[in-house]
């Protein structure tokens, strides 16, 4: 809102037909409450494309990846407990490496460069003028 305050969320969620080799295909699955429609949790499940190519369809499950409430610790998936999310990877390394982890779907070839202040700016920024600004600032 005006005075900073977070008023909503927004999840992103993995590719499922990845185009760049960045992630295996994914999905998520929301839970929750069906009375009030508060998520309960977050989870997200992969199939392994190494051992799809070598095993075959036939033999390849899909696997859970991670649950956000369990590897977070969240209580809650509202705007300000995201938004404490997102300004914890700022200064927390353990979480920051737990969000970089779970990024790329446990892909084994994801060897990218991290930049952690420019990780900060894009889950923080979705306006792309915010967002250069903030990256700018971080050079």
């Amino acid at each position: 809102d005006s005075n900073g305050k977070p008023v909503q969320r927004m999840f992103l969620n993995p590719a499922i037909t990845p185009v760049f080799n960045l992630n295996n295909p994914a999905f998520r699955v929301f839970d929750y409450n069906r009375k009030n429609f508060y998520i309960k949790d977050i989870r997200t499940f992969y199939v392994n494309l190494d051992e799809l190519n070598q095993k075959g369809s036939n033999q390849v499950k899909t696997v859970l990846e991670y649950s956000m409430r369990k590897v977070y610790g969240l209580k809650t998936f509202d705007a300000n407990e995201m938004n404490n999310l997102a300004e914890r990877f700022a200064t927390d390394d353990r979480l920051f490496n737990l969000y970089i982890r779970y990024r790329g779907v446990m892909n084994e070839n994801d060897n990218l460069y991290i930049d952690r202040k420019i990780y900060i700016c894009v889950i923080e920024n979705v306006d792309l003028d915010e967002l250069k600004n903030c990256i700018s600032n971080n050079d």
